[in-house]
């Protein structure tokens, strides 16, 4: 670990993980492509929505990006990052 660079702590590791299985899940149910959704949400690369998808260790969006994906599939941030029910 460099310098600057701080552990993570696990709430950000399962977190990082609920959003990119929600990100996709949400995506997969809207009918929508990858580039599809990174077009609706304004995102500058489609990379970035595969990165946050795959929870890529080298991914942490902003909240910027988050609210442009909620509203881009038509949820609230929190839904992003919330475990979805096992009903």
């Amino acid at each position: 670990m460099g310098r600057n660079e701080k552990k993570q702590p696990p709430s950000f590791l399962r977190y990082r993980k609920v959003l990119g299985d929600n990100v996709l899940r949400l995506r997969e149910e809207a009918g929508l492509s990858q580039a599809e959704l990174a077009e609706k949400a304004d995102l500058k690369r489609q990379a970035l929505l595969s990165d946050i998808e795959r929870s890529r260790e080298t991914v942490n969006p902003t909240l910027e990006t988050l609210c442009r994906l909620a509203a881009a599939l038509k949820v609230d941030v929190i839904t992003l990052l919330s475990r979805p029910d096992k009903s």
